[in-house]
């Protein structure tokens, strides 16, 4: 049984917005009807966007077609469209209404722009939603050298679209657990504008103190894009709390000696800033004496986050893609068996659904609702009952916490005293945090306190990491059979790649999202997007939860992607908002503001807090990232008040 199995989805979406958000559901084993408009063509990329759907093609501005639309929305669990404002309501299908027959729906809406912003009523396509975000630019760091800063660039892929889709996805999921506790559904709005405030990420937050800036490039350690002998390049992200990815590196290089002269020591670029630039060059040269496979192949061995840059069509024939089940065969009625995009997530107890051909347009009759016994009842927990062990580092990890706090879960982020805390503050917003040496006997001690009182374990090492530590999914399956125990990587849990160390930079790089961008007589210069990855909150059943950076990337030119069991949530704000707000937190993202039918959303750039009007009882906002001392009992974050942004 799939997580999401007798959950019917209508999915009235068109483009990639809303079509995706439905196809993520459907992977998790939910029933997707899609609502086709009449004469409708599908084109290539609906080979992945309308697999796993049954689909029924109805004329909406016919009485009889509306009928049959609105009968379907009166027995659906979700409804998802990505029409501008008032287009469903019109015709009689706005939330207001259909929520008013069905009070279970949860109705997800993703404009461009939301119903409250005055460009409400503008199309939002991705390149106006790229040029009303200011993305339409190479970062700083990353063009060649002569390239002109003041050229607007269109990004390669639909970034808007998928950020959307997949707050969206998860969204709907947190909807769904607390309709188990409330009985009632939700109103959600995901404008395109605002999920793209997730993209911008870090770069936007203290805006009051810092003033909007431009992101840092990114060479720390000597990072970045290097050809090689064979003209092909790869990318090598040295980065760390310490400098041991690049002594590794020249150690399995045969260029020890550079160690020797300070440049791969800390200090001597502290003492000596120009020391850095020296590194570059160096490098430069370096790569140069060797094919990029084969440089790939010494950094995976040396345990170093370094890849050759792939294409798209290269991705799809690699052996580790197939292997971890990151890209599938499947067939579709027009195109035949071709190679597509898997499920970046697995799941222990409830496999996902594997891929079902695409239906052409107005081939099936809609199917009975179907709603299976539950195979493991239980008394569902709310969001801020749930707790959450953060083990993570860097972003995608941390990012599924925030995520999980910013629905109101109580999450734990765990520091290592030796490592900086500050560098990641933005992503690690909303939680408690603890000091705990996992080396020493004490720290792992306190740490098995944490996890005895815990819903979910969180953690993004490479594979084996965590079992040397002694709190691998086994080891914490034996003492609480009932956690969710999720694992986050770049190359996933499967595959001969299992074991490699990368970050957002290579699950870009081996997917050929860099090669999109780069390609032809600029092709150094690689716009890169963000692929985020969360976890899940918990079920009453013991399950593991793996999710991979890197799955879907190339083959749909998407960011990767997941879902959470049935009774827990993926991440991410429950409704977005459309105007900003003249007042901010102090030193804070500049927030803005929405109303939705049962929710009162704060929307920051990557952030919400949600207070649900139908129960009357606020989640969790966030709050920045904080040092909490250890107590008896759970540590949690303090409240804001729960009143409104004015």
């Amino acid at each position: 049984m799939a997580a999401l199995e007798g959950m019917r989805v209508l999915d009235f979406g068109h483009w990639i917005a809303g079509p995706l958000t439905a196809q993520l559901l459907a992977e998790q084993g939910a029933d997707v009807v899609r609502i086709d408009r009449p004469g409708a063509v599908d084109v290539r990329r609906d080979a992945y966007l309308q697999r796993n759907k049954t689909r029924v093609t109805l004329n909406l501005k016919e009485a009889g077609d509306l009928a049959a639309a609105t009968e379907l929305a009166e027995t659906a669990d979700v409804l998802i469209e990505n029409f501008r404002p008032g287009v469903l309501d019109r015709l009689g299908l706005s939330a207001d209404v259909l929520r008013a027959a069905n009070p279970r729906l949860v109705y997800a809406s993703l404009p461009g722009f939301a119903a409250a912003d005055p460009r409400a009523q503008v199309a939002g396509w991705e390149g106006v939603i790229a040029a009303a975000t200011g993305n339409c630019r190479v970062r700083v760091g990353e063009a060649p050298t002569d390239w002109d800063m003041t050229r607007p660039t269109y990004p390669s892929l639909p970034l808007a679209s998928n950020f959307a889709a997949i707050l969206t996805a998860t969204a709907v999921v947190a909807a769904l657990v607390d309709r188990e506790t409330s009985g009632v559904g939700a109103r959600i709005e995901v404008p395109l504008f605002d999920a793209t405030f997730e993209l911008i990420g870090g770069a936007g937050a203290y805006s009051k103190a810092r003033g909007y800036r431009i992101e840092d490039p990114l060479v720390a350690n000597g990072s970045g894009t290097y050809e090689c002998a064979d003209g092909e390049f790869v990318q090598f992200n040295p980065i760390g709390a310490t400098m041991r990815f690049l002594t590794w590196f020249l150690d399995a290089a045969g260029e020890p000696a550079w160690v020797g002269e300070g440049l791969g020591l800390a200090s001597s670029y502290a003492a000596d800033p120009s020391l850095a630039a020296t590194l570059r060059v160096r490098l430069t040269e370096l790569f140069r004496t060797r094919p990029a496979q084969e440089w790939e192949d010494i950094g995976r061995a040396a345990g170093v986050p370094l890849c050759r840059i792939r294409t798209s069509a290269e991705w799809l024939e690699n052996e580790h893609a197939r292997a971890s089940l990151q890209v599938l065969e499947a067939d579709d009625p027009e195109w035949g068996r071709r190679w597509v995009a898997g499920s970046p997530v697995h799941l222990s107890a409830t496999p996902s659904v594997q891929p079902r051909p695409r239906a052409l347009p107005g081939a099936t009759d809609v199917p009975p609702a179907h709603r299976p016994e539950m195979v493991n009842p239980a008394v569902p927990k709310l969001m801020r009952e749930i707790r959450v062990v953060d083990l993570t580092q860097i972003l995608a990890g941390p990012s599924a916490g925030r995520m999980l706090a910013e629905y109101g879960a109580a999450v734990v982020k765990v520091n290592a005293p030796q490592r900086p805390i500050e560098a990641h503050g933005v992503v690690n917003r909303g939680k408690a945090s603890i000091l705990i040496d996992l080396q020493r006997t004490e720290g792992q001690a306190l740490l098995w306190e944490l996890i005895e009182q815990a819903d979910v374990l969180t953690q993004n090492f490479p594979e084996g990491t965590a079992e040397r530590y002694g709190f691998g999914f086994h080891h914490v399956h034996a003492r609480r059979p009932d956690l969710v125990y999720v694992s986050v990587s770049c190359y996933g849990y499967q595959g001969p790649w299992s074991r490699g160390r990368g970050y957002e930079v290579q699950g870009q790089a081996v997917t050929g999202i860099m090669e999109r961008t780069g390609r032809g007589e600029s092709r150094r210069c690689w716009v890169r997007t963000i692929p985020w990855t969360t976890g899940p909150a918990p079920w009453r059943r013991s399950r593991r939860c793996s999710v991979s950076s890197i799955a879907p990337a190339a083959a749909r030119g998407s960011m990767s992607r997941h879902l959470s069991p049935r009774s827990g949530p993926s991440t991410r704000p429950a409704c977005s908002s459309p105007t900003r707000s003249p007042t901010v937190q102090p030193d804070a993202i500049p927030s803005v503001r929405a109303t939705c039918s049962d929710s009162t959303v704060r929307r920051t750039a990557g952030s919400s807090s949600v207070r649900r009007r139908n129960s009357g009882k606020p989640s969790r906002p966030f709050r920045p990232s904080k040092a909490t001392p250890w107590s008896a009992g759970w540590v949690s974050c303090a409240r804001w008040a729960s009143e409104p942004t004015p």
